[in-house]
């Protein structure tokens, strides 16, 4: 008991001395603006595959709508949430799903301010539960929502753009307490008015992650992540291109694990 103390007490002061200058290396992700909860609809099965359906609606009253220090203004929203999912399960450990989530949101008296959000994600896992498996998703959106992108870009003007985020991620399930596996992750983002364009962008982040499971629901992690942005339509002199170098060691825990 006592070397297993020393252990988890090793590594938590390990994570908090490098937490300052280690980053989390897996990069935030723009989302649609208004993501329907997981439990929204009711799954219609036929064997292996699933369907899902939901329709939501809903008037809210928000008192700073364009999120300004200055100038604050209130109106009153009519917004509408469709969507639909299908999911395949293969076998146990493999899967695909698809789902489209749409918002539209219709203003009172700022009817200059309407936007409307479209979610289409793609996801996969393809293997067994030992060996060799890869994972596979696309999220496409489609946007104008006014809460900026994940740089918080223009937030609080509606503004257009599409994104398109691409992550292939071959791996190995070593046992039930070890895995490990690599990645690639392209991140696309283009706006569609000129004056928005010189933030248009394109990402990739590289890396790989492994994870030691040594206690059912607490697992012991090491990643390292290598990002590369380029803002495509940003003249060189001026540029906010850059790399950058994320390294992760500390702990993760799962609150499904038995």
């Amino acid at each position: 008991m006592k070397k297993t103390n020393l252990l988890v007490a090793l590594i938590v002061a390990l994570g908090l001395v490098m937490w300052p200058s280690m980053g989390l290396t897996q990069p935030a992700q723009e989302a649609p603006a208004v993501t329907p909860p997981q439990e929204a609809g009711t799954w219609l099965s036929r064997g292996p595959l699933k369907v899902r359906g939901y329709l939501e609606t809903g008037v809210q009253h928000r008192s700073n709508i364009f999120l300004s220090e200055v100038n604050e203004q209130s109106d009153t929203i009519f917004m509408v949430k469709p969507g639909i999912a299908v999911r395949h399960d293969v076998s146990p450990t493999s899967f695909w799903s698809l789902e489209y989530q749409g918002t539209f949101a219709w203003y009172r008296d700022f009817t200059g301010n309407n936007w409307d959000s479209h979610f289409i994600p793609f996801n996969s896992r393809w293997g067994g539960d030992k060996g060799f498996f890869v994972e596979f998703s696309n999220d496409f959106l489609r946007t104008s929502d006014p809460f900026g992108s994940q740089d918080l870009y223009n937030l609080g003007i509606v503004t257009k753009r599409t994104q398109n985020i691409t992550y292939l991620a071959p791996g190995w399930q070593f046992s039930e307490k070890s895995w490990g596996k690599i990645y690639g992750r392209y991140i696309y983002l283009d706006y569609d008015e000129n004056r928005d364009r010189f933030q248009n962008q394109r990402e990739w982040n590289i890396g790989g992650i492994w994870y030691y499971k040594f206690w059912p629901k607490t697992s012991f992690l090491v990643q390292y992540t290598y990002v590369s942005r380029d803002y495509t339509d940003q003249p060189d002199n001026v540029g906010e291109d850059f790399v950058r170098h994320d390294a992760f060691i500390g702990l993760a825990w799962d609150g499904t694990g038995k």
